[in-house]
């Protein structure tokens, strides 16, 4: 487009305004991977907020996964506390208590299945890093004529606040 003007925009990919006037000025703008433009920010000051190298839809999903790992030691024992007070009614009820078996099976097998899952969360998990850590590598902000003082640039982790009027400029987080 020509130019985003005191908007709030998220996109999962690539900002690029980069025809006619090309300008971000004021208001927010959020990229997983790259944004663009001729002018960012403007003799104004106008405070124009850049953020790329993070995806909200991720951060979520990880925040979800990370929460839900939390819990899997407090589940594990409550399941391992289950089974052994069944197996302690069986030893004290003997063998020819036969409710006692299909309880303890179905737990077994629902704690082997709680393991599996676990495991294939942390496979996610790590996907999901690895993902993180490539959209960190590879985002970046650039303004091929201007970027006033007054854009604030957030690229993964790293903040950058632009105090000086500068002509072409390319921001990377490394």
């Amino acid at each position: 487009g020509e130019e985003i003007i005191h908007s709030e925009v998220q996109c999962g990919g690539a900002v690029s305004v980069k025809f006619g006037k090309g300008a971000i000025i004021g208001g927010k703008v959020e990229a997983t991977t790259r944004i663009e433009a001729k002018t960012l920010g403007n003799v104004h000051f106008d405070k124009t907020s850049l953020r790329v190298g993070r995806f909200i839809a991720y951060e979520q999903m990880r925040e979800e996964l990370i929460r839900a790992l939390g819990q899997e030691e407090l589940i594990r024992e409550k399941m391992d506390a289950a089974i052994n007070h069944l197996r302690g009614m069986k030893l004290r009820k003997g063998a020819e208590d036969k409710e006692i078996e299909p309880k303890l099976r179905f737990l077994y097998n629902e704690s082997m299945r709680y393991r599996k899952l676990v495991e294939r969360l942390r496979s996610r998990h790590k996907e999901l890093e690895k993902l993180r850590l490539n959209f960190e590598k590879y985002a970046y902000v650039q303004a091929q004529e201007r970027i006033f003082p007054g854009v604030d640039v957030e690229i993964s982790d790293a903040h950058y606040t632009i105090r000086s009027e500068e002509h072409t400029s390319e921001l990377q987080s490394h």
